[in-house]
């Protein structure tokens, strides 16, 4: 299963995505021992081999779906949300040809609706066998800024950052900054790749984010990648000092999901 912690590269959301959610007929939530039933399917197909790869190689295709859904759908989302809620939970099951046959939602609201009709129109490549059950966990809290924020320290790992990364992005202002932030990051790709040749290759091959801590004037200052991706030298001595518009707040997160 894939906890939507919402790993991923900025978005952009546009008129046409909101009109294919209002055009997906609603869905009735199963009752809660339905859903659970359903969800051991879930349990069962993530525990094989085969559905961890799949998964993993699948989560772009997710993102792509889910991060605008966020924010196309945030007005419907409840307001202060108890971190004692439980998550939300989706359940897809994947055709053979990798597009979604069913989407469940583990809750009946506006919201939860909402994103369901956004994530029924994912692609996704072929799963381990048809009618795969693919999960999606997304935490009571998302869309609201982290509590009790404070900046990590100068020694943080590269998956604390990471972590750092999913808080911010998880938040409203959070992600619509980073969806705003399209372009600018694709020109940034761009530019690495002309500068770090080896950057290309570490793009292609590897599983993991370019991660960059702006300042409140949007100045880069930290650039995290894990400690034995390709060209990470030359991509921080290629980051570090770059200028973006001023983010939600200082030390601000701002990431880019590389490789499968």
């Amino acid at each position: 299963m894939r906890v939507a912690s919402v790993l991923a590269s900025a978005l952009a959301c546009g008129p046409a995505f909101s009109q294919s959610i209002a055009s997906s007929p609603p869905q009735i939530a199963p009752t809660a021992a339905a859903f659970e039933q359903q969800w051991a399917r879930v349990d069962a197909d993530s525990a094989t081999a085969e559905g961890k790869k799949w998964e993993s190689r699948n989560t772009d295709a997710l993102e792509a779906r889910l991060l605008p859904a966020l924010g196309s759908c945030s007005a419907l989302r409840p307001q202060a949300a108890s971190t004692a809620a439980p998550d939300r939970r989706f359940i897809l099951e994947i055709a053979a040809n990798g597009s979604v046959r069913n989407a469940t939602a583990s809750e009946a609201s506006t919201y939860a609706e909402c994103l369901r009709a956004a994530l029924s129109k994912a692609k996704f490549s072929s799963p381990p066998r048809d009618g795969y059950h693919y999960g999606v966990i997304l935490p009571s809290t998302a869309g609201e800024r982290p509590a009790g924020r404070t900046p990590l320290t100068a020694d943080a790992t590269y998956e604390q950052v990471r972590a750092r990364w999913t808080e911010d992005l998880n938040s409203t202002a959070g992600m619509q900054y980073a969806m705003a932030r399209k372009d600018d990051l694709s020109g940034l790709l761009k530019i690495l790749v002309q500068k770090c040749p080896a950057f290309e290759n570490a793009m292609r091959s590897g599983n993991f984010a370019l991660l960059m801590e702006l300042a409140s004037d949007g100045k880069v200052g930290r650039v995290v990648m894990p400690p034995a991706a390709e060209a990470r030298e030359c991509v921080q001595g290629s980051v570090q000092g770059r200028q973006f518009p001023a983010p939600p707040w200082d030390g601000y997160w701002l990431g880019i999901a590389l490789g499968q």
